[in-house]
């Protein structure tokens, strides 16, 4: 530290612009270090059912709600559905955000039950649950499971995926 002399006659302890700089810095690198530590691969927790009435919705209920803690955001990466009907009227099923009577994030069929998604092209915030519905004709009678892989994040660090 620099001695500074003040009008008064008293001396003091100032830091110096270096000091500042690197008091700032090794507080500013603990917190990305621990922001970074937040970063994580998970499985997205299982979605299970079976149709009801030629119809299958999954995601609306607990204990069957599916989406990223308060705080922190998911970035879904693959989603397979496993048990749809393939052929030539396969079944279908759409990924809703928050329920079916919102907007459709994506649609999977029987004859390709699996979709990759990029960085930031499906995204849950914290609060944000996923729905599986099925649309139109559904012939799977069986038990459909809804699995996939996802990256946690703070929502906070959610732009700079960007």
């Amino acid at each position: 530290m620099a001695k500074q002399l003040i009008d008064f006659g008293m001396h003091i302890d100032i830091l110096t612009k270096d000091e500042l700089d690197k008091s700032l810095a090794a507080h500013g690198d603990q917190l990305a270090a621990g922001l970074i530590r937040g970063i994580g691969y998970r499985r997205l927790p299982q979605l299970s059912g079976t149709a009801v009435s030629d119809a299958l919705l999954l995601g609306t209920e607990a204990p069957g709600l599916v989406g990223p803690p308060s705080g922190y955001a998911w970035t879904i990466r693959r989603v397979y559905v496993n048990g749809l009907t393939a052929g030539s009227t396969p079944d279908v099923v759409q990924l809703f955000r928050n329920g079916s009577g919102s907007q459709p994030v994506w649609q999977i069929s029987g004859s390709t039950p699996q979709q990759t998604f990029g960085r930031l092209e499906f995204v849950l915030n914290g609060g944000e649950t996923l729905v599986v519905a099925s649309v139109g004709t559904f012939q799977a009678t069986g038990t459909i499971t809804v699995s996939g892989e996802l990256v946690e994040i703070p929502s906070e660090m959610l732009g700079k995926l960007a």
